[in-house]
């Protein structure tokens, strides 16, 4: 799904914050229905969805966090703010899972360490996801983080050279494979250079073991209540001052299996 409200009718799911986009990645402490009616807030305090346009007309249809926050899902700090989602039930006789993100690549913008921006699957909170991100670490690579419980399972790397001097519109295309019955997840990743487009690819992540994997599988449950697998959108601008912020702009997901 695209985002787009007007082109066609492909907006998933029942009506949510917009685009198709049903919820947010809790923490368990964080009342999100409460935190996104608070009044414009502070400049140097980013918090409200006032910081946030669904459906623009930007780009044929987007996402935009205009003002990315320092909060970040990483192992115990579990204090991303805008990290939107959706919910996809995978059927049994599935194999294989096919997802992507497509981001506007934010270039210059970038300008300290941790800056991030990309996707997550998960449980639906901020204890147990896979995110696949861009980021600033420090000149720009991508990263992906297992978690489950709050313990980091895996971090990895993957070289991507000037991933962000590149020409302003230009795109990021992050994908995942996940063999269902293995519980490996495959990353690759495409992004738009002024030579053309680079392709770059990790190492398989292990989900076995982790409440991820059970997501996917449809075996995870939530107050006694079997869940489908959360979709969504990772930004963070963790470690920075909240005056020397990004905007992530999210042109789709999409959901695909064989």
């Amino acid at each position: 799904f695209d985002f787009d409200a007007n082109q066609d009718d492909n907006l998933v799911g029942p009506n949510g914050f917009g685009g198709g986009l049903t919820g947010v990645a809790v923490n368990g402490e964080t009342d999100f229905e409460q935190f996104f009616q608070l009044p414009s807030p502070d400049p140097n305090q980013i918090i409200n969805l006032d910081n946030v346009k669904f459906t623009t007309a930007a780009g044929g249809g987007t996402t935009v966090i205009e003002n990315v926050s320092t909060g970040d899902a990483f192992a115990g700090n579990n204090s991303g703010e805008f990290l939107f989602q959706t919910g996809v039930t995978v059927a049994p006789s599935v194999d294989t899972v096919n997802i992507e993100w497509t981001v506007f690549n934010p270039g210059s913008d970038i300008a300290g360490n941790f800056q991030q921006i990309g996707g997550f699957i998960g449980t639906g909170d901020q204890s147990n996801y896979l995110k696949f991100v861009a980021i600033s670490h420090p000149e720009g690579e991508f990263e992906l983080v297992l978690e489950d419980d709050d313990v980091v399972e895996s971090q990895t790397y993957i070289q991507a050279d000037d991933l962000f001097t590149v020409p302003d519109g230009s795109q990021i295309v992050l994908q995942l494979q996940i063999d269902v019955n293995s519980g490996f997840a495959t990353p690759t990743a495409t992004y738009e250079t002024a030579n053309g487009n680079t392709v770059v690819s990790g190492a398989a992540i292990d989900l076995n073991g982790t409440a991820v994997l059970e997501a996917i599988r449809g075996n995870h449950t939530v107050n006694g209540q079997t869940t489908g697998l959360a979709v969504g959108l990772y930004n963070s601008n963790f470690n920075q001052d909240p005056s020397n912020t990004f905007t992530a702009i999210f042109d789709n997901i999409e959901v695909s299996a064989v």
